[in-house]
């Protein structure tokens, strides 16, 4: 979409933020053994995760279930993009263990593109533990519980979950502030980036799209002039 952030504005209630853990997802199969949800316009979390008795395939199932009942909902997630990492591992793993697929999700967004598109490729350092955790430090909102992807993996490998479930919940309340921020304008990031949302922001304002239609206008009729001169 040309401007996710705006069509995330206008439906505000339909978000859901998600994250999700696995296992190494160079060896297959790939095992989803939490994903997080968080409904942005009520804050209301839920995690599914094998926890107190539960396995990978109820987590996957009451996940889906979660989804059937909410088919309305935009799902937003970090780094919840292409075949590697976003929704499609949690659709195949799915197919895998149930032999069918599972609900639709017909919208979903990656919150780092959008914050690219906003504020550019340098909107925040890389760092050592990430640009979402260096984005949520930045702009002081918790990151407590956060493990880094690669750990997150080793443990599902050794089947510590409960460690892996608390960071999943850390990392889609963060996701949450991010938004806020967002919305509200306030948003933290780095000083390169201040160029590039002011280039934004022109771009996207109702002056700058007349001034181009009226550009628009001008030329043609310039052209249809000199046509005429000669002719």
């Amino acid at each position: 979409m040309a401007n996710q952030l705006s069509d995330l504005q206008a439906n505000k209630n339909r978000i859901c933020l998600i994250h999700y853990a696995c296992t190494d997802i160079s060896k297959m199969p790939i095992k989803i053994p939490c994903i997080a949800v968080a409904e942005y316009a009520n804050r209301k979390l839920r995690v599914f995760a094998e926890m107190e008795g539960k396995n990978e395939e109820d987590v996957l199932r009451e996940f889906y279930d979660f989804v059937a009942h909410n088919f309305n909902y935009i799902y937003v997630g970090w780094n919840f993009k292409g075949v590697t990492y976003g929704l499609p591992v949690i659709e195949r793993r799915y197919k895998e263990l149930f032999k069918k697929k599972p609900s639709e999700i017909n919208l979903v967004f990656d919150l780092d593109d959008i914050l690219e598109q906003v504020y550019g490729r340098q909107y925040v350092d890389h760092g050592t533990f990430g640009k979402l955790h260096n984005l949520l430090t930045l702009n002081d909102i918790s990151t407590k519980n956060f493990i880094d992807g690669k750990t997150e993996a080793e443990l599902c490998e050794k089947n510590d979950l409960r460690p892996v479930e608390r960071s999943t919940e850390s990392k889609v309340h963060g996701m949450v502030g991010i938004l806020d921020l967002l919305f509200s304008g306030k948003l933290k990031t780095s000083k390169q980036s201040k160029v590039r949302k002011l280039i934004y922001k022109i771009e996207n304002s109702t002056i700058y799209k007349l001034a181009c239609i009226i550009a628009v206008i001008i030329t043609i009729l310039g052209a249809y002039w000199l046509l005429k001169l000669i002719t």
